[in-house]
């Protein structure tokens, strides 16, 4: 695995195979549902789910865009981070980097995806909570985290 930091702070990870036609991109933001309180519990997959809409609807409109590369974008929230993957050929990265960078953009952000995605998130929350093997996550996160 190699590291290269940016001068704004970002650090790179990356690990090169010349046998492999694919390429696989991971933005990890370091802010997760641990960040969050009662008052503002959901907020980061809330803002996971706004910026990825955001990213498919830009992406759609751009010269770069295949369909293919949007079809693999993804996205999710964990206790510690939240992240945007996509994956592409080798010669299609300057197209998957754009897709990326746009869910980095606070621009086009509607009250059209905001008032989409807050029913959306409130359901998955609510499945989240009801699942058996996420209520196990949870008491295994209390005491790992508490």
């Amino acid at each position: 695995m190699n590291r290269y930091e940016l001068k704004n702070g970002i650090t790179i990870l990356y690990k090169k195979d010349s046998k492999l036609n694919t390429v696989y991109f991971d933005i990890s933001i370091n802010a997760g549902s641990r960040n969050e309180t009662k008052g503002n519990n959901g907020i980061m997959h809330f803002t996971e789910h706004v910026q990825f809409i955001k990213a498919q609807n830009l992406y759609k409109k751009s010269t770069l865009f295949k369909e293919y590369i949007l079809e693999s974008f993804n996205a999710f929230t964990y206790k510690n981070r939240t992240n945007f993957n996509v994956k592409c050929r080798k010669n299609d990265v300057i197209s998957a980097l754009a897709l990326l960078n746009s869910t980095l953009s606070s621009e086009n952000i509607t009250r059209a995806i905001i008032k989409q995605e807050v029913p959306v998130v409130i359901q998955e929350i609510k499945e989240d909570q009801n699942e058996l093997n996420n209520k196990f996550t949870k008491e295994v996160e209390k005491y790992i985290y508490n």
